[in-house]
């Protein structure tokens, strides 16, 4: 979407003949929607349109049920100040929260002050890497949590570092305030990785380090000493990854929320009784964050677990697994 307003700005900052501003959106849109259809067209062809659409795009309209797939989720979620290890995480987190949006809003206004006055400077590449990544933060706002933040967020620290490069006081400051702050963070990312907790596996996948999730590691240990690579395993992603496990449902999880939809919840349950699955991963969250019991489907598959499994093994978190009884 960037692209696309950019190449109507160029248009009108340069005077074109209209049909060449129509053959450039073409063009730009015209490959765009094709390279989606041809990183897409197996799984069309393997599942069919009809599926492909509902594993896709219809999930979209519930992807707002979980809170973390809302705009309150925006800065909601800070690095703790009181775990030492965080405080990198911290430092990258309030950069990028205070440098984006506002750095886009910044850049406009000094385009429209100064582009006419000051003509050795890029305008245009500036302009089409602050419409980029406006559009990108417009693109995750909805959900803007702080990996989505991070991922997005490349543009607007080049147009910062570009903004420091000014001969204004406010820059002066600050340009060696980060500087101080990228060195530190320097020294104490990688003294902070080496001296913090961590643990290894040997699994499946490859000899695995663990480090600042414990029960992460303590969860894949139970479950590695008692599965065999191959067997099924409800319902951890993480897990059936490095233990080589596989999922019988057909989603990589579920949810308490409407994200989660009744057909999915019933189709878990079916795959548990159809192939004997000795193990389920029951998250403490699955409980915890209920906020609206209309939208949370899996009743079903809390009475299939009372009744067939029982807890063989709950973890410090209150994350539990359950094992088969027969």
């Amino acid at each position: 979407m960037g692209t696309a307003i950019f190449l109507i700005w160029e248009h009108y900052r340069i005077p074109q003949r209209g049909h060449l501003l129509l053959r450039k959106e073409i063009y730009f849109i015209g490959s765009l929607v094709a390279t989606v259809l041809a990183f897409n067209a197996y799984f069309v062809w393997k599942v069919g349109l009809k599926q492909f659409l509902n594993a896709t795009v219809v999930p979209m309209k519930y992807y707002p049920a979980d809170s973390f797939n809302q705009w309150r989720v925006y800065m909601a979620d800070p690095p703790s100040i009181h775990d030492y290890s965080q405080w990198p995480n911290l430092a990258a987190f309030l950069l990028v929260h205070l440098v984006v949006p506002p750095i886009y809003i910044l850049f406009f206004v000094r385009y429209w002050r100064e582009s006419e006055f000051h003509a050795e400077e890029p305008w245009d590449r500036l302009l089409l890497l602050s419409l980029t990544g406006l559009c990108l933060f417009l693109s995750a706002v909805h959900s803007a949590g702080s990996t989505r933040m991070y991922t997005i967020s490349i543009p607007a620290l080049i147009l910062l570092a570009w903004f420091l490069k000014a001969p204004f006081k406010t820059e002066r400051i600050l340009l060696p305030g980060l500087w101080a702050i990228t060195l530190v963070l320097a020294v104490a990312r990688p003294v902070i990785a080496q001296t913090r907790w961590n643990e290894f596996l040997d699994l499946p996948s490859g000899r695995t380090a663990f480090a600042d999730v414990p029960v992460l590691y303590y969860k894949c240990k139970w479950v590695s000493e008692r599965t065999h690579p191959g067997d099924y395993f409800l319902d951890d992603p993480q897990i059936c990854f490095a233990l080589r496990l596989r999922d019988p449902s057909r989603v990589p999880f579920l949810r308490p929320s409407d994200y989660t939809r009744p057909e999915e919840v019933q189709d878990a349950v079916q795959a548990l009784a159809r192939l004997h699955v000795r193990f389920v991963g029951w998250y403490a969250s699955l409980e915890t964050e209920i906020a609206d019991s209309a939208g949370d489907h899996l009743a079903p598959l809390r009475v299939y677990l009372r009744e067939h499994y029982h807890v063989a093994q709950r973890f410090s978190n209150g994350d539990e697994i359950w094992e088969r009884n027969d």
